[in-house]
């Protein structure tokens, strides 16, 4: 089990109420021997069957890049600029030189149609927590345990351990998981890193045999891309009509770092386990040929070859100082099956640095807010975009503004690189709240051959502050409106106080957790104005 578990996790449904190269391999989990190690810089080593590790075997010791990855939760580069940027970051929001003020709200507030107590592991924290929701199932993932409920109840149908549900022994580390729902094969699939020992690091990957998973692990089809001793930190899981993708940050174990973007082409139709042709593409760079870190492929809701993936400059997260652009790839099926990948275009944004922590009611511990990487996308039409609609891409990242943290959001054009429109969840210097850990959905539904709504948005996020406990909250933006106001969710009744606070690099600091998501729901009613999103 993973040293990030979590404590507990609230599972919300929400409506938006609108005013009117290399080749690689992945095996199904097979009786096993130790897997070498993939070389850096030369892809990813083929598996066979039975090279998985053994159930039964005892994992070894880690390296210094995995207990860092799980003790603080995400990898940076150059650890050293990221810990002097944080915190001239922090000691600028102390001096009250955020910038840029909330918009003024205009469209109807979110309501929440259903919230239930989610998965639960008394044993640790941050939870991590992700979700999707498919026309029948909602699958939620945490850092140690899944439940899958039916779409109408709050009672899970199946849960169990994380390990389980991927197909890892269970004293390996399985963390960091990702589930998105796809309407074209009608699947659930899930990405999460899987660490043995030292020199053997996974991606475990799979998907769901139907629509409608129930029987837990049996019901699903799980493999895992071997990486050898080089670690895959933070797991991004998207898709195209053809391809699922994972884009993580790699660290080799003789040093260094590149982005990596892993392709597996999508199973057919059936029940079985097939096997799967796959595929690597690695050191994704910006347009001035500097390193893009954090690549994030978009969810896709509607069907199309082409697919988008966004990306940060390193030089951000390295403490190297603000950017002005996300670099943006576009995938693509060659003839022969395999995964194109265009050359990367910055997509012009206002200039964004690091966020400062976030401060928390009744203690002088802060709140990690991450270092401004995107945390996941997702891609639909937008039918108020020209005639017929055109694809949106929806992202989103905390960003250094307002009282010290804000959450920047963007609607992209993907076609063209530019900007439809972006949006600001901000408190101020004078207010004193920060907000933080944002996730953005559409509100599109595909379902079969119906294809309705997407021009409207709902956007959770958390806000902390010295006078407020860590609350989840939520915007909604209906067509050409401006954005709402935030409606509290659910309010912390403490602040955060116990063993995610004992980083040694950040003292005083606690870990957050920066995985979260939204989703599209597949299943909402055609007859209402606007579609469903599930935070």
């Amino acid at each position: 089990m993973s040293a990030r578990t979590q404590t507990r996790s609230l599972v919300l449904a929400f409506i938006a109420l609108g005013i009117a190269g290399a080749l690689l391999a992945v095996i199904a989990v097979a009786p096993p021997t130790l897997a070498r190690s993939a070389r850096p810089n030369e892809g990813l080593r083929v598996l066979s069957p039975g090279e998985r590790p053994s159930g039964s075997r005892t994992p070894g010791s880690l390296s210094a890049l995995q207990k860092r990855a799980l003790i603080k939760g995400y990898l940076v580069p150059d650890q050293q600029g990221y810990e002097l940027a944080k915190a001239a970051a922090d000691r600028k929001a102390a001096a009250g030189t955020g910038q840029e003020a909330p918009f003024a709200p205009a469209s109807a507030a979110p309501t929440s149609f259903r919230s239930w107590q989610g998965a639960r592991d008394a044993g640790g924290a941050p939870s991590d927590s992700t979700g999707a929701i498919g026309p029948g199932r909602y699958v939620e993932l945490v850092n140690s345990r899944y439940a899958i409920y039916n779409r109408t109840s709050n009672v899970p149908i199946n849960q169990g351990s994380l390990n389980d549900l991927v197909g890892a022994a269970a004293l390996e580390s399985v963390f960091d998981p990702q589930i998105i729902w796809d309407p074209t094969t009608n699947r659930f699939y899930y990405a999460a890193d899987d660490v043995l020992d030292s020199a053997n690091n996974f991606l475990a990957f799979g998907f769901s045999k139907d629509s409608t998973p129930d029987a837990g692990p049996s019901d699903w089809c799980q493999y895992f891309v071997a990486y050898g001793a080089d670690f895959p930190d933070y797991p991004k899981l998207g898709d195209t009509r053809d391809f699922v993708m994972i884009g993580s940050n790699v660290f080799p174990a003789a040093g260094g770092f590149h982005s990596s973007l892993d392709w597996i082409r999508k199973p057919p139709a059936g029940a079985g386990c097939p096997n799967l042709s796959s595929g690597v593409k690695t050191d994704l760079r910006n347009s001035d040929g500097t390193q893009a870190i954090t690549p994030v492929p978009a969810n896709q809701t509607d069907t199309s070859p082409t697919g988008y993936v966004v990306a940060e400059p390193a030089s951000v997260p390295n403490g190297a100082g603000p950017a002005g652009f996300l670099s943006l790839f576009t995938v693509s099926s060659n003839t022969d099956g395999t995964l194109a990948l265009s050359a990367p275009r910055n997509v012009t944004v206002p200039g964004y640095d690091l966020p400062a922590n976030a401060p928390q009611r009744g203690t002088t511990r802060r709140l990690d807010t991450s270092d401004s990487r995107n945390t996941q996308a997702v891609s639909a039409i937008d039918p108020s975009r020209g005639t017929g609609g055109l694809t949106a891409l929806w992202t989103q990242h905390t960003v250094f503004g307002g009282a010290g943290a804000q959450v920047r959001w963007y609607e992209i054009n993907p076609a063209s690189a530019t900007l439809f429109q972006r949006g600001t969840v901000s408190g101020s210097s004078a207010n004193g709240v920060f907000d933080f850990n944002g996730a953005i959905s559409p509100d599109r539904k595909v379902l079969g051959t119906t294809r309705k709504f997407g021009s409207s948005m709902i956007l959770g996020y958390n806000s902390s502050s010295a006078t407020q406990f860590p609350s989840v909250q939520m915007i909604s933006k209906v067509g050409s409106n401006a954005a709402s106001a935030g409606t509290l969710v659910k309010a912390s009744a403490a602040s955060l106080q116990n063993f995610d606070c004992s980083d040694p690099n950040f003292p005083g600091v606690c870990r957050w957790g920066d995985y979260s998501a939204a989703t599209p729901d597949p299943g909402s009613s055609t007859t209402t104005t606007h579609g469903q999103v599930w935070l």
